[in-house]
């Protein structure tokens, strides 16, 4: 992905947050959603429509 370990423990951290282009990469090396990657991020995605239709 490119970030260093330092930069993926700030994000673990709360220190810092990844931009959204991180963020997507993150999100498709780990197989899992946007929404997960933000609500573990600490990000609140209430209302946001998942890309599925809903």
């Amino acid at each position: 992905m490119g970030v260093s370990e330092r930069q993926i423990y700030d994000w673990e951290n709360g220190v810092k947050l990844p931009r959204v282009d991180r963020a997507v990469a993150l999100a498709r090396e780990l197989g899992v959603s946007i929404q997960t990657v933000c609500s573990a991020l600490g990000i609140d995605v209430t209302g946001v429509p998942d890309g599925d239709g809903d």
